[in-house]
């Protein structure tokens, strides 16, 4: 069992990133969230020997892609150039037209799909993995449909924001207030963000914990 050292440094990580993300800090998020996943990755859960290599691999692959997911996502945050309102009406207009900057956010957004998307395929088969006897007959299996459920939610979170950040055409007044609200889900936290970053953190915790407890085998070789 994790000992409570663990479990108090994976809580105060995960406050702090959930704190970040509602506040709008880059560097309380994405460290809060690096070492929350770190810590996840060495819980005596998943570090056991009775966990098959195969297995323990897949949840480390998974924890690794969440956090360059989240790396990608707060870099857009740092960078970005609302972060101190000080923008003219004018410079606003001209920064969301600007083409570029449109190809550069749906490639951040691409990018920390992708990673998700790719952890979430390096749980499943953890999941898939693991026998379904275990998974019917113990009281922890229905925690996996639980974390999979909240990391379902943060990647389709992940994937909207794809959606709303492929480049629009010349834009006309319309489109300025559509790209005024995408802007503000990409740069400016808010408590979505502070929602999602809870839910991929929660999702990792349930599905890597309880994967790695029904994983274990019998019988391990000395």
């Amino acid at each position: 069992m994790p000992s409570a050292k663990s479990l108090l440094l994976l809580i105060g990580a995960a406050l702090i990133a959930v704190v970040g993300g509602l506040l709008g800090s880059p560097w309380a998020t994405g460290v809060g969230v690096v070492f929350a996943l770190g810590v996840l990755g060495v819980f005596p859960p998943v570090t056991a020997s009775a966990v098959p290599r195969v297995t323990r691999w897949l949840l480390w692959g998974g924890l690794l892609l969440l956090a360059a997911a989240v790396v990608v996502k707060v870099g857009g945050w740092w960078n970005s150039p609302f972060r101190d309102g000080s923008l003219t009406e004018g410079e606003l207009v001209t920064l969301l037209g600007d083409r570029a900057r449109q190809r550069t956010q749906f490639v951040r957004a691409l990018a920390v799909l992708g990673f998700q998307v790719l952890a979430c395929g390096c749980f499943g088969v953890a999941v898939a993995l693991v026998p379904r006897d275990r998974l019917r007959g113990q009281k922890v299996g229905p925690l996996v449909i639980v974390g999979a459920t909240a990391l379902a939610a943060a990647t389709l979170r992940a994937a909207d924001s794809a959606w709303r950040s492929v480049p629009d055409p010349p834009p006309d007044s319309h489109t300025f207030t559509m790209t005024g609200v995408l802007v503000r889900i990409d740069t400016g936290p808010d408590i979505e963000s502070a929602v999602a970053v809870g839910a991929l953190l929660l999702g990792a915790a349930l599905i890597v914990l309880t994967c790695a407890r029904l994983s274990m085998v019998d019988d391990v070789p000395p």
